[in-house]
């Protein structure tokens, strides 16, 4: 129910070289893809608070464990972004994979996933400066 204004599923269709084309059709029927909108963009709920790089982690990181994770049971994932998004995803990789003893935990000391392997960054953006 909390992600039913954001949420939104896309069929992935990935481009390989043509050799590869016999794994095209292998990676079309086993990646699944995604798109959230961020809290305050696109479709999403716009409640009344400051929208930062933290709130949008959180977000992210949430997004992942609740959807990803425990609905779809997807064990690892690949998260990914394009300009301020991209700054949001590998502090999203970095803060899930914190293991402290034999369990991941994220730097608000909150369950990590320990299910991101990867990030992809497109036309990534820095972290946004307050004063």
């Amino acid at each position: 129910a909390q992600w039913s204004k954001c949420f939104q599923e896309i069929s992935t269709s990935i481009k390989l070289p043509s050799s590869s084309t016999n794994n095209n059709e292998t990676m079309k029927k086993e990646v699944v893809g995604f798109a959230p909108d961020l809290l305050g963009f696109g479709h999403s709920e716009k409640p009344p608070l400051s929208y930062t790089q933290y709130l949008w982690q959180s977000f992210v990181l949430s997004f992942a464990k609740e959807i990803v994770i425990k609905r779809y049971q997807i064990p690892a994932f690949t998260v990914g972004g394009n300009s301020i998004g991209g700054y949001t995803s590998i502090s999203t990789a970095a803060d899930d994979t914190v293991p402290v003893g034999k369990s991941f935990w994220t730097g608000s000391g909150a369950p990590g996933s320990g299910g991101c392997t990867g990030v992809v960054l497109m036309n990534s953006a820095g972290q946004i400066q307050s004063k």
